[in-house]
């Protein structure tokens, strides 16, 4: 997990096609079938929040991570 700076994101991960976001409220969410390529803008994104609801948010499969 990489810490990034953010009034709402706490840090953000990605393996296997897979994103993870964690927020500043400690959930956390897998998003699904995520390309490398649209990880690494999210990572480099000025704001990584608004880039998060433009690109990611509504558009990916996701699920909540329990137990963290």
């Amino acid at each position: 997990m990489i810490k990034v700076k953010s009034s709402n994101i706490d840090s953000i991960g990605f393996e296997d096609k897979v994103l993870t976001v964690k927020f500043k409220n400690n959930t956390m969410y897998n998003y699904s079938d995520v390309s490398e390529e649209l990880f690494e803008k999210f990572k480099e994104a000025d704001s990584v929040g608004k880039y998060f609801f433009k690109y990611i948010k509504g558009k990916y499969e996701f699920s909540k991570v329990e137990g963290e």
